[in-house]
């Protein structure tokens, strides 16, 4: 990342700003914009720290990131699977991303939170 991106993980060894368990504790607030590329997947999770015991979901972080910034700000996120949004949020694009023949796909989603009082942002909120 560069010099002015903030980092959270759940791992203190890998020195990033944040360090915090986003199953417990909230995301920090005041960003335009997170970016999210956890592991895809609970064998994926094995392989760090502290295993499947805290892996979020891609939905459950997705939506935890929205949680974290304001309504027009975004949210990208780096999964396997396709997050499903809140309901006043929408998404704003969905990209395959590849790291070479042989290996599976992943999708990079980017979605806009809406507001909260229900209004709507620019485009219709995704269903």
């Amino acid at each position: 990342m560069g010099g002015l991106d903030d980092t959270l993980d759940i791992d203190p060894a890998l020195g990033a700003d944040y360090v915090r368990d986003v199953t417990k504790e909230p995301i920090p607030d005041g960003y335009d914009a997170i970016l999210a590329d956890p592991p895809y997947t609970e064998i994926d999770a094995k392989e760090y720290g502290d295993g499947t015991a805290r892996w979020p979901g891609a939905t459950f972080l997705l939506k935890a990131c929205l949680n974290a910034i304001e309504p027009g700000k975004k949210v990208g996120i780096l999964h396997y699977v396709f997050p499903r949004p809140n309901k006043t949020d929408r998404l704003v694009a969905c990209v395959g991303v590849l790291t070479g023949f042989g290996n599976r796909i992943r999708c990079f989603s980017v979605f806009e939170k809406g507001e909260e009082d229900g209004k709507k942002t620019s485009a219709p909120p995704h269903r």
